[in-house]
């Protein structure tokens, strides 16, 4: 029985390389949720999701009042419930024998996580962008035609 668990067990290179690229999208999952609890990390800060240049087109004071619309969406118990799954996956990450049935769950749990963020993000956005003045959508337009031209890295 044991030959057999052995024989079955993925190669010690192929574990290593799944732990590394699950934290590294853990990572980035944190950004987000990090972007989301506190709005002072780095990385993209309209509630933890980015619409790459559709946020990038709005103004400073529209970014400003369209985070603060969807950190009023994300209640303080999701962004606890992130927290506490990260320390959950640290956890199973340090434990031995590793338990990547666990850490996998966990980690599926922060991808729930997040796009359940972008959801709630792109239909703030979609709400902010409806409910501007024909005026104000002409400027965003002009905005947004301005960094798909030049690109999203730059923000006006």
């Amino acid at each position: 029985m044991s030959d057999e668990t052995n024989k079955r067990r993925a190669p010690r290179w192929m574990r290593v390389t799944l732990v590394l690229s699950l934290a590294l999208n853990l990572l980035i999952v944190g950004a987000v949720i990090g972007a989301v609890s506190n709005g002072k990390t780095g990385g993209p800060r309209m509630g933890g999701a980015s619409f790459g240049p559709y946020t990038a087109a709005l103004s400073r004071e529209d970014r400003r009042a369209l985070r603060e619309k969807i950190r009023g969406d994300l209640s303080a118990s999701d962004r606890a419930a992130g927290r506490e799954n990260f320390q959950a996956f640290l956890a199973v990450v340090r434990t031995e024998p590793l338990d990547v049935a666990e850490m996998t769950r966990l980690f599926e749990r922060q991808v729930q996580m997040a796009q359940s963020r972008q959801t709630v993000t792109k239909a703030a956005l979609l709400d902010y962008i409806a409910a501007m003045s024909p005026a104000d959508r002409a400027a965003f337009a002009d905005r947004f035609q301005e960094v798909l031209q030049r690109g999203s890295g730059k923000r006006p």
